[in-house]
């Protein structure tokens, strides 16, 4: 099994079990950050992930932003090796959301291509972020 590595969660957007001492971060805390990365590239990749399970239209994203700009409302979506929720691009795109630089690496390091194929039975999200 292998343990994906979290982005994108946040305690606005978000409600289900943390394993993990440390919170979900606050998305203000990510909002406008200047060193945001925002690149096509990198949205593109996230929205071209393989979807993991649906958990439903956030309702954060109903009150606060437009769900007809996200792929897939309420999905979450991995590379085999990440897990985000669908709107993520949608945060970047429109706040300047960041994105942790090990998750730029890897993405760059894939060629800004999301694998083919994933085996999403062989994944595990524990909820650690």
């Amino acid at each position: 099994m292998t343990v994906l590595k979290m982005i994108g969660f946040f305690k606005e957007t978000h409600r289900f079990p943390n394993n993990n001492s440390r919170p979900l971060p606050s998305i203000a805390e990510q909002l406008n950050r200047s060193e945001a990365i925002v690149d096509s590239k990198i949205t593109d990749y996230l929205r071209s992930g393989h979807e993991v399970m649906y958990l439903g239209s956030r309702r954060y994203l109903k009150e606060k932003g437009d769900l007809t700009k996200i792929d897939r409302p309420g999905f979450l979506l991995t590379d085999g090796v990440w897990v985000w929720p669908s709107e993520l691009p949608y945060f970047i795109e429109s706040y300047n959301v960041m994105v942790p630089p090990q998750f730029v690496i890897h993405a760059a390091a894939n060629n800004w291509s999301v694998p083919a194929k994933v085996d999403v039975t062989e994944l595990e999200l524990r909820g650690d972020w």
